[in-house]
């Protein structure tokens, strides 16, 4: 079952959202100063500024992180009210609180729901929390967001 907070949804690598940056947390348990926040399972996230999936994918770089990998349900929930994601402010009729994930259709011969793989070597998950009728593929969409 996908939580009811906030879900993935597939989306085109073109709009300017902002993205949830994800990095291993030190070894001293505290995630570094400059906008990182609170660890969730052994990593620190901060919320990028708004961008294209590859525009924000390169900020992450810069930060020494990548875009966040989703590996549960638990996860998930917990990066959710991180981030204050809802699925009412993030859809067809607004972005106000949609994040890039590191999701990216890699296969897109097959259907909808298949080819999906986490962009990170560091995320070894197979978990897809989709939202109710996606990956919906509408308008060539190979990128995920998550609200």
């Amino acid at each position: 079952m996908v939580p009811t907070t906030a879900g993935l949804a597939a989306a085109t690598s073109g709009l300017a959202l902002a993205a949830l940056l994800t990095s291993p947390a030190p070894a001293s348990g505290s995630c570094p100063p400059g906008g990182w926040s609170k660890e969730v399972n052994g990593l620190c996230h901060k919320i990028s500024g708004k961008g294209t999936l590859w525009e924000c994918e390169q900020e992450c770089e810069r930060e020494g992180g990548f875009l966040t990998c989703v590996a549960s349900h638990a996860e998930q929930r917990a990066i959710a009210a991180l981030g204050n994601l809802s699925s009412s402010c993030c859809g067809w009729q607004s972005t106000d609180c949609c994040f890039w994930v590191g999701l990216t259709q890699t296969d897109t011969s097959g259907e909808d729901s298949e080819g999906w793989e986490w962009t990170s070597s560091v995320c070894e998950s197979d978990h897809l929390g989709w939202r109710d009728g996606e990956p919906s593929d509408k308008g060539d969409e190979d990128c995920a967001l998550m609200g």
